[in-house]
């Protein structure tokens, strides 16, 4: 029996289900996609100073579109 994959970048993941999902990724474009997204991460974590900002930033941004966006999108 075969070992499941392991799931290090979930958002890496996402990508490779929408946009890869007949061919899969190949080793190049994964390695970009790797050292695109720990950049940006790396990035962001450099310049955010407290987790408590990191969770501001996000709730600001994730509450308009579960109160607002998707309710919108689901009666469609």
């Amino acid at each position: 029996m075969a070992a499941a994959p392991l799931c290090v970048l979930p958002s890496k993941d996402t990508i490779e289900e929408l946009f890869y999902k007949e061919t899969g990724m190949s080793k190049k474009i994964n390695v970009i996609f790797t050292f695109v997204l720990v950049t940006v991460n790396c990035f962001l974590a450099s310049f955010i100073p407290n987790i408590g900002d990191a969770m501001t930033i996000v709730g600001s941004t994730i509450n308009p579109v579960i109160g607002f966006i998707m309710p919108v999108i689901f009666y469609w």
